[in-house]
């Protein structure tokens, strides 16, 4: 009887350590479960919250294009601006005689009224600024040289003679 009541304590030992080693793996397999899923909640809401982000992200780039093509657009403006600015019409100065130091120099506009068929260059040339200039003692004899030289019955107009100097000549010309 003895050794029956041992068999039975050694096959109850057994069934108890084999119930023990299979309740630890349920339980353990319960908590990693738990676990695994608690880490995949977590992983969807920092997904949820990065989709966010990037969401705004992209949307303050559009805003930052739209910004920089504006700019772009601002910048083609004033270069053409600028390049218009930078734009120097030419100013002709038909010099009567060689500028000899003797005497002053004497500067007046100059026009001349065109034919119906004249050519390009005629055209291009007096639509310019023109002016005449001499260097002689007086108004007068600067009045009389240009007169030889464009004759009003040939179209030419001069205005009023001015005695220049340097910065006199670049303020005509301007």
């Amino acid at each position: 009887m003895t050794l029956l009541l041992l068999e039975a304590l050694v096959g109850i030992a057994v069934m108890v350590e084999v119930l023990n080693l299979l309740a630890r793996e349920f339980f353990a397999g319960v908590r990693r479960e738990d676990a695994l899923r608690e880490d995949l909640r977590k992983l969807q809401e920092d997904l949820a919250e990065a989709a966010k982000k990037i969401a705004s992200q992209k949307n303050e780039l559009r805003k930052g294009l739209g910004d920089l093509d504006g700019a772009k657009n601002a910048c083609l403006e004033v270069e053409k601006e600028m390049a218009i600015r930078q734009r120097v019409e030419p100013v002709l100065v038909h010099l009567l005689g060689p500028e000899t130091g003797v005497g002053f120099r004497f500067r007046a506009p100059l026009s001349k009224t065109l034919s119906d068929n004249a050519d390009a260059v005629q055209k291009k040339m007096w639509s310019r600024k023109n002016f005449v200039e001499v260097w002689v003692t007086s108004e007068d004899k600067a009045v009389s040289i240009a007169d030889d030289q464009f004759p009003a019955k040939h179209g030419y107009k001069i205005g009023p003679f001015e005695r220049t100097d340097d910065s006199v000549v670049q303020k005509a010309a301007a």
